[in-house]
């Protein structure tokens, strides 16, 4: 016979375990294993001290993508006759981002960490291949449309424009040719210190330049305008972001901004509005066990606002699989029929006509955030409304290579690839009384656009599937070998005790 003579007592007492132990197996399968690796993932992502996910997120280990693409105007002259402008994309320039956090100090009750932001940014040669940051390119003159659209909203902007070669110096042109690296961090010099016919105009259009976010203060009391040096210096910024240890899924959450959760940027209907309030995930933490149902608010201080980001598809990256959010074409629109009732209408950047405007879809007045009269948008005017498109020759929108996404590994939130991009544009048109600008077209001119991006390195990926993909097969195989033993013994003892019940029946 294939079964060994066994007493009857016996193989039931057999059975009985065998079920049992199919049942614990079953048990294990649905609750026990999934809670261990489940908890394993929350002790590892949450912000303690002393951990891997604590010293990542002090300092980034790896440096991150900074790529520029500037919009060389290509028909200075013409424009200023009234033609069309025609820009040529030149780029990417590419910088690496290091990117390093002064920590404050925590909160235990609130279970938050508060801390400064540290950046510094290295152009990279390599990336940038045959381009290179002493490259010169034509782009519209920032400063002085800074100074001329400024001083024109308090009716100023004929007498500055009679003082712009005392202002500004050697940048006296509405077009600029210059090195990239002075357009981006070195800076354009002017309000050179000397004395001359024009010192009370200039002077206060020196001290109101001086307050910007993007100009620095030189020792001979001059001022230089650069796009990104206020990013390579210490921040005075003090950001507060939930740790995750009492709850993981509160992981990353920005809370607070200067100890305060609202900002005052948007308040032009009225103080702490709901464009004001800060939330949001920081930039590179998001927490675990994420859905296609799971909705992010990413909050930019270089934008001063939030941006959110929906599921999109699933992608792999180097054999993981992962969820893909990004915004979507209304992520720069006004959710409100009437846009003077949107927060985010600041009516503060005159329009192409002069005019107090909310601007069209996909278009962002950024002047509460930098000081400056400069408009937002996604790269080549990308799900912006077709009139900026039309206004100027040499764009070509492409959500493949111009759309912000993240890419982060559903079960631990860890950011797989992610890239943010934004394009800076000024208004450009006439301005009463200033002759050279009378024929300019009304356009909205896009400068340039850059994208901030990561890639989980191949170091990281492998830790990540050691710490836990390796951990999840190693636990799935343990598993199936406990309910397959299980089930085996239970068919073996079963098929054998009824045979031996059948078997001695008279």
């Amino acid at each position: 016979m294939f079964f060994p003579r066994i007493r009857s007592k016996t193989v039931l007492i057999s059975l009985t375990i065998s079920i049992v132990l199919t049942v614990l197996s079953v048990i294990l399968i649905i609750r026990v294993f999934p809670d261990l690796i489940k908890n394993e993932i929350f002790k590892n992502v949450r912000l303690i001290r002393g951990t891997e996910q604590y010293d990542r997120f002090l300092e980034i280990p790896f440096p991150v993508s900074f790529k520029v693409f500037v919009f060389n105007v290509e028909n200075p002259n013409e424009i200023i006759s009234g033609q069309k402008p025609v820009v040529k994309e030149i780029g990417p320039f590419v910088y690496k981002l290091h990117w390093t956090k002064l920590v404050h100090g925590t909160n235990e009750d609130d279970d938050t960490i508060s801390y400064i932001d540290q950046q510094i940014y290295e152009f990279d040669s390599e990336a940038s291949g045959n381009l290179s940051d002493t490259n010169y390119v034509t782009v519209a003159n920032p400063v002085m449309l800074g100074i001329l659209q400024l001083s024109e909203k308090f009716g100023q902007a004929h007498t500055v424009s009679n003082c712009l070669t005392d202002i500004l110096d050697n940048i006296n042109t509405l077009f600029i040719n210059v090195k990239v690296k002075d357009l981006l961090f070195d800076g354009l010099k002017f309000c050179p210190r000397h004395l001359s016919l024009c010192e009370l105009p200039k002077n206060i259009v020196c001290k109101m330049a001086a307050q910007k976010k993007n100009m620095d203060k030189l020792e001979d009391d001059s001022l230089q305008f650069s796009f990104f040096n206020y990013k390579n210096k210490s921040h005075e910024t003090l950001y507060t972001i939930t740790r995750g240890i009492k709850d993981v899924l509160t992981l990353g959450q920005t809370v607070t901004i200067d100890n305060s959760p609202y900002t005052q940027f948007w308040n032009k209907l009225h103080k702490n509005s709901t464009c004001d309030l800060v939330k949001g995930s920081y930039i590179s933490l998001y927490p675990p066990q994420i859905s296609e149902e799971s909705t992010f608010k990413i909050y930019s201080t270089d934008v001063c606002r939030s941006v959110e980001i929906n599921f999109l598809k699933e992608k792999y990256y180097k054999g993981i699989k992962g969820y893909m959010f990004a915004p979507n074409n209304s992520s720069l629109r006004s959710k409100f029929a009437n846009k003077v009732e949107d927060c985010f209408c600041a009516e503060q950047t005159l329009g192409t006509h002069g005019e107090n405007t909310c601007f069209l879809d996909g278009v962002l007045d950024m002047q509460p955030c930098s000081g400056a009269p400069a408009l937002l948008s996604f790269p080549h005017f990308l799900w912006a409304d077709k009139i900026y498109l039309d206004g100027v020759n040499g764009l070509s929108p492409n959500e493949a290579i111009h759309k912000t996404y993240l890419l982060v590994e559903p079960e631990t939130g860890t950011p797989l690839e992610g890239r943010t991009r934004m394009q800076i544009n000024f208004i450009l048109r006439p301005i009463e009384h200033i002759k050279f600008m009378q024929s300019l077209p009304r356009v909205v001119l896009p400068v340039l656009w850059v994208e901030e991006g990561v890639n989980l390195t191949d170091e990281y990926v492998t830790k990540l599937q050691e710490s836990f993909f390796d951990t999840v097969k190693i636990v799935n195989i343990v598993q199936w070998v406990l309910l397959a033993g299980s089930l085996i013994l239970t068919i073996a003892f079963g098929v054998y005790f009824f045979r031996k019940q059948f078997s001695d029946q008279p």
